[in-house]
């Protein structure tokens, strides 16, 4: 007889195995910025994301909304994302950079995707409620509820 635990830890890596087959390829970058040596940073965007965020734009009536990412200092672990819906007209086209999925944008300002680079933004179901979510590669530690992480800001300097 299986145990529950096992029952989780097969449905978690089968959750994560078909996450990593999501395709990013309808995805667009406006004002992209370079890590130091030159690389793109870059934000993957989940098909479930952008349709939460069209679900979101549609039923709240703001044809203009954005979702804005920041990473400020914080939590239990050291930093903590924060997600804000806002109007395009908030976006500095100076600082910030955005990432467009078949019309769902979600902006993050210079500093915030030099920690999120190569991560992924998802919107995920579950028993405990809805939200969106970072995965984070470069995260080392998160609680419970996903909002707080930890970074290996060694590994993240070499990517």
């Amino acid at each position: 007889m299986e145990c529950q635990a096992s029952r989780w830890i097969q449905y978690e890596r089968r959750r994560y195995m078909a996450f990593e087959s999501h395709s990013f390829a309808r995805q667009k970058v406006i004002n992209p910025r370079k890590s130091g040596d030159g690389k793109p940073l870059v934000l993957n965007i989940t098909n479930e994301a952008a349709k939460k965020l069209h679900s979101i734009m549609k039923d709240e009536n703001k044809p203009d909304a954005v979702l804005r990412i920041i990473v400020e200092s914080g939590g239990c672990h050291g930093y903590q994302y924060v997600f804000r819906l806002e109007s395009s007209k908030d976006i500095d086209a100076d600082e910030d950079t955005i990432f467009d999925r078949d019309g769902a944008r979600i902006v993050i300002d210079e500093g915030s995707l030099t920690l999120l680079q190569d991560s992924s933004v998802d919107y995920t179901t579950e028993l405990i409620g809805s939200q969106f979510t970072i995965h984070n590669p470069y995260a080392t530690s998160s609680c419970g509820c996903g909002s707080s992480f930890d970074l290996d800001i060694e590994r993240l300097s070499k990517s």
